[in-house]
């Protein structure tokens, strides 16, 4: 259920017997989430197997089967790569802004008109306060997008956005913050005002 992306799954296949029966079923949420029952959970496999456990996965949150062994390690990732791009372009955004000099109010007011408003009611308090209250380290984030850098690479893709988000990431990271909350990343994007 873990973020390991499609290649530990075949991996994890290949050493098991060929009788062992096996699910990868990462999840898309946090702690309150888990406690909620509220997690979506992307289920790769045989479809009769994830029938068979559904019911148990349901006790955890909303179970999708998404298609073979290694495609919910693959949706994950695709649904990691939103959030890590959606955090770097609000941070961007935010920056640019503040080089332009815009205030901070109105570039609220402009945000919340865009495709980023969900994200930006989300994350107002957070920037405005300086405060990250922690759900998700951002060394785990960083490594989310090493996972989808990978895939990309396996799959002969280039996806230059995903890598300017890993880039933010990694900065961060090696700045010292991986133990803050990945959202934090927003306050090393858009730096001292």
């Amino acid at each position: 259920m873990s973020t390991v992306g499609p290649a530990a799954v075949t991996e994890l296949r290949a050493r098991l017997p060929p009788e062992a029966d096996l699910l990868d079923a990462p999840v898309l949420g946090s702690l309150s989430e888990a406690e909620a029952g509220t997690l979506q959970i992307f289920v790769g496999g045989d479809e009769a197997l994830f029938e068979r456990v559904r019911p148990l996965l349901a006790e955890l949150g909303s179970p999708v089967h998404v298609g073979p062994l290694g495609a919910g390690a693959a949706a994950k990732l695709v649904a990691n790569l939103t959030l890590l791009g959606t955090l770097g372009l609000l941070g961007e955004a935010l920056a640019l802004a503040n080089g332009l000099g815009l205030s901070r109010e109105a570039t609220w007011d402009v945000l919340d008109g865009t495709p980023l408003a969900g994200q930006t009611e989300r994350r107002r308090r957070a920037v405005e306060s300086g405060e990250y209250p922690l759900r998700f380290a951002l060394a785990l984030a960083r490594k989310d997008a090493d996972l989808v850098a990978a895939a990309a690479t396996a799959a002969s893709l280039e996806l230059p956005l995903a890598s300017g988000a890993r880039d933010w990431f990694a900065e961060a990271e090696a700045a010292g913050w991986g133990e803050r909350d990945y959202s934090a990343v927003l306050a090393r994007i858009i730096g001292p005002r």
